[in-house]
């Protein structure tokens, strides 16, 4: 698949417990994934309880660059207080969605 939005609805760790794999790198550093190189090309945290990364993947001479949204404020078994914040990041993968070259294209959640 050509994924080229992915979205993140938990932390790393809640609870003390681990929720999911960490598969991007710290900005300036790089994972490797077999023959597939991960590094991390931009991060901006925004207002509304998520943030956005943008993953550069390698592997070979292909590179293909994966917007990360990463919501942080879902609480652990629980909903959030108000759906606002969950709008605001609905609209905002809309946006970055539809400069897709391909609309088609599935997305990740």
């Amino acid at each position: 698949y050509n994924i080229n939005v992915i979205v993140m609805v938990c932390r790393e760790i809640e609870l003390g417990k681990k929720k999911c794999e960490r598969y991007w790198a710290d900005r300036g550093d790089s994972k490797r994934f077999g023959d597939i190189t991960v590094t991390l090309s931009k991060k901006e945290d925004l207002k509304d309880g998520y943030c956005l990364r943008t993953i550069k993947a390698e592997k070979g001479n292909e590179i293909r660059y994966i917007k990360q949204f990463h919501y942080t404020s879902w609480p652990d078994h629980g909903v959030p207080k108000t759906c606002l914040e969950i709008l605001s990041l609905i609209n905002h993968v809309r946006d970055v969605q539809s400069y897709s070259e391909d609309e088609t294209t599935p997305l990740c959640v």
